[in-house]
């Protein structure tokens, strides 16, 4: 979740410079407002707390721009809530809300219900989970075809200034130990089919380079996202125009100024 402030017109116009396909804007009970990649088993959202004239999500106003929420997927978010505080994270109530889709047949609800792990416990930001009553409004096929092949997020990458303390939550939610990848200083969960890495802040910023996100302020923070392509040619032609081409670890890197503070890797 890509938190772009007030400029949310601006952001989706980059990112659809990027090759993203992204949904019509959405609007939150909540008060704020989106656009979303849609991909194969899950998405990229852009997040304004609050437009001209409308509500404003105060939890939002604190966290400077970029990826500041991940998001996790529940069947249960009241179960999941209550396993949670056993495990010992400390938690916030659940919350239901919604917002309208429109469809060629007519405007629908989707409908979603979330549990958050308190701020104090996150040092990168935000962290939840979503249990979405009406997937069918989310993972629909006219919105899952990029220009730029992308089809999964598959690696997501945090930047720590103490990554121990950050992998302990971590541990604590999913039960397991990280796995640990010494070579470059890491530790690895997995979320489903996509690896969580986190890394010292020297460590990161030596593997992004010029992409590294800026901190502002910030102790711990989201880096970067892997996407995996449907064909690395494709995303190659789609993000040429723009200057960004393959480098030699065999990626594509999309620079973290170019992308809402976040640095976007493509991989095949």
């Amino acid at each position: 979740m890509i938190d772009v402030k007030e400029q949310l017109d601006e952001a989706a116009a980059q990112y659809r410079r990027l090759g993203f396909h992204l949904t019509d804007r959405g609007h939150h009970t909540l008060g704020s407002a989106n656009h979303l990649a849609i991909f194969r088993t899950n998405y990229l959202e852009l997040l304004a707390m609050g437009l001209p004239g409308g509500p404003v999500r105060q939890e939002l106003a604190s966290f400077p721009k970029g990826l500041n929420g991940l998001v996790l997927s529940t069947e249960d978010t009241d179960g999941q809530y209550r396993d949670l505080r056993d495990r010992g994270v400390a938690m916030r109530d659940p919350q239901s809300f919604s917002r309208p889709v429109e469809l060629p047949g007519g405007i629908v609800d989707a409908r979603f219900r979330t549990a958050h792990v308190e701020a104090s416990e996150v040092p990168f930001g935000r962290l939840y989970f979503c249990q979405h009553f009406t997937p069918e409004l989310v993972w629909r096929d006219e919105w899952q075809n990029h220009p730029n092949g992308a089809e999964e997020i598959t690696h997501i990458l945090i930047a720590a200034e103490d990554p121990v303390a950050t992998a302990a939550l971590f541990g604590r939610m999913f039960g397991v130990e990280p796995k640990r990848i010494e070579a470059a200083a890491t530790l690895r969960f997995k979320a489903s089919e996509v690896e969580i890495d986190i890394q010292p802040h020297d460590i990161a910023a030596r593997q992004l380079g010029a992409a590294f996100p800026e901190r502002a302020g910030r102790s711990s923070f989201v880096a970067a996202l892997r996407f995996r392509t449907v064909s690395f040619a494709r995303t190659a032609a789609a993000l040429a125009p723009l200057g960004f081409s393959q480098g030699s670890e065999g990626r594509l890197l999309v620079p973290a100024q170019a992308a809402g503070n976040i640095a976007l890797e493509f991989r095949e």
